[in-house]
């Protein structure tokens, strides 16, 4: 405050105290220890069982509801109401293991003599959100999850239900889930005549040039493989309608179909708008699938190479080379059709200068009808060889193609899956999640792709099977897992009192034939008695004997 050149903030402040009159005063930290209102209040030491809680993915805490806490009494109240651990302990035994009572808690017996807590249904979920959601064990895979838990308690099935359990985990799935590559069949596509069907897209950035221009919008036709293309400084929704309505409608007539990409700009409502107005059925393949635009996305690659010999070294010229690329493009035989695209679509093949040159006078080419109907005859020749052809490329490239069929997964409507969605933009880093949902299919959109609808947001997403990876509810698991168990205790007793009555019959046949054959021993004696009395007799009587 005491300098002659105060600047910025402190001269601000000089102005702002000069209608106070003050003394500054220091003084020392050591010598203020006096309590103010600016001092701090004492911070309360909060106990370490009072402060250490645990946050649950549906946004409660543990300790809240009926599956909080593990503590000795609820597994005794729980032990006693569950039909599971009851079972358990009338049969005494399980996978030949003993089932014991201690302290009014049920254990099994392991083989080394060890005991683990015999867990009721309604805390299995407790224990798995103990020894997997929290931030202790920070979401591990199975086998350190099942490890955990199996120091201390045990159900039947436990490492399924954990497998099951971890399948289901939010926050798992949506960092950890892995997308399995899937590569469906190639489908061949009707292409129609020419200009009925169109696909276009946008390429770019690229190196601003001396008008501006940044980007290119490129259309393509599916039956002639004619191309258009444009450079724009931008490529919003005003300049793709006006590429659309300029280049192509006002040229070529309304098409039947055009196929866009899913960019905002593509989809939006002045795109849509245009083409309900011409009657032209939109169709939007899904994102992050280019191969569904495969005939623009070839044809940006081969301008690219055509245009790159030519530009300078700055690369800030591409703009005057694209039409002559586009001209040389249209001019070349095409390798599905086995004709140039100018040729299919308006009749004649384009000729270059050195043509010119070699030809002495103009070309004679008779009255006007005369030309119409040879014109006319020529594109249908033209026309039939090169469906023809293509249908011999789409064969090919077919065969080709589905050397590398791959199929992962099958899914079906009314499955729960994961969607592969990569957060874009600033911001975003390496430990961003990948995957959301899980969402629910609910109707198939073809070409392998799948109208989903998010859980946790409602919304409607169409997304390829290569970026879907199955999902599963906890509830449900668990839900089933416990019926499972009861049905299977269930038989085993029914086959223990089956065996037990089998035995009982058993010993009873055993107890009457040792009766039966007691009785009919003694008849036995007394016959052989009397047969050996009556042979006495008559050897007396051979002899002379006196009776």
């Amino acid at each position: 405050m005491t300098s002659k050149e105060l600047a910025g903030r402190l001269h601000r402040w000089a102005l702002q105290l000069q209608e106070y009159d003050f003394e500054v005063v220091y003084r020392p930290g050591s010598s203020n220890v006096v309590a103010d209102a600016l001092s701090r209040a004492p911070a309360r030491v909060v106990s370490a069982a009072n402060q250490v809680t645990e946050t649950r993915p549906d946004g409660g805490r543990a300790g809240e509801g009926s599956d909080g806490q593990l503590t000795d009494q609820a597994i005794k109240a729980e032990q006693a109401q569950d039909r599971t651990v009851q079972n358990l302990v009338r049969k005494g035994k399980y996978g030949g293991r003993k089932i014991v009572v201690e302290d009014e808690v049920v254990h099994i017996v392991e083989n080394d003599g060890s005991k683990r807590v015999v867990l009721p249904t309604a805390l299995w979920a407790a224990a798995l959100r103990e020894n997997h959601d929290s931030i202790y064990a920070c979401h591990l895979r199975t086998p350190q999850t099942y490890a955990r838990v199996a120091r201390s308690y045990w159900w039947p099935d436990m490492r399924a239900h954990v497998r099951k359990w971890i399948q289901a985990c939010r926050d798992c799935g949506t960092r950890k889930a892995k997308a399995k590559e899937v590569i469906p069949p190639l489908r061949s596509q009707g292409v129609g005549s020419p200009g009925d069907r169109w696909s276009l897209g946008v390429a770019g950035p690229l190196p601003v040039t001396a008008g501006g221009n940044r980007y290119v919008v490129a259309a393509v036709d599916y039956a002639t493989r004619y191309t258009v293309a444009v450079a724009f400084p931008r490529h919003t929704a005003q300049d793709i309608a006006r590429f659309i309505v300029e280049k192509l409608v006002l040229v070529f007539g309304p098409m039947r179909e055009l196929v866009l990409d899913g960019a905002p700009e593509l989809s939006g409502k002045v795109v849509a708008a245009l083409t309900d107005l011409f009657q032209t059925k939109q169709i939007s393949p899904v994102p992050y699938r280019p191969a569904l635009l495969g005939l623009v996305e070839r044809f940006n690659r081969s301008w690219k190479d055509m245009v790159s010999i030519y530009v300078a070294e700055a690369q800030n010229d591409w703009d005057r080379w694209l039409p002559c690329a586009v001209y040389a493009y249209n001019g070349a035989r095409h390798s599905a059709t086995g004709f140039s695209p100018n040729e299919l679509m308006m009749g004649r093949r384009l000729r270059t200068p050195n043509e010119l040159l070699r030809t002495a006078g103009v070309t004679q080419v008779g009255e006007f009808a005369e030309y119409h109907r040879k014109l006319a005859r020529q594109m249908a020749q033209c026309a039939v060889a090169a469906k023809t052809a293509l249908a011999k490329d789409q064969l090919h490239r077919e065969k080709y193609y589905n050397r590398r069929e791959r199929h992962t997964t099958e899914f079906g409507v009314g499955d729960l899956v994961w969607v592969l969605r990569p957060p874009r933009g600033r911001g975003i880093t390496k430990l961003s999640h990948q995957w959301v949902g899980p969402a629910l299919i609910t109707e198939d959109a073809g070409f392998d792709n799948w109208l989903v609808v998010r859980e946790d947001t409602g919304e409607h997403l169409v997304v390829h099977c290569s970026f879907l990876v199955t999902s599963r509810r906890p509830s449900d698991s668990l839900g089933h897992v416990a019926e499972r168990i009861l049905r299977e205790l269930g038989e085993d007793e029914n086959e223990s009192d089956g065996t037990d009555q089998a035995r009982c019959r058993q010993r009873a046949t055993r107890r009457s034939c040792r009766s039966g054959s007691g009785v009919l021993s003694v008849a036995k004696r007394r016959t052989d008695r009397l047969g050996r009395d009556q042979r006495q007799q008559r050897h007396r009587i051979g002899h002379g004997r006196p009776e």
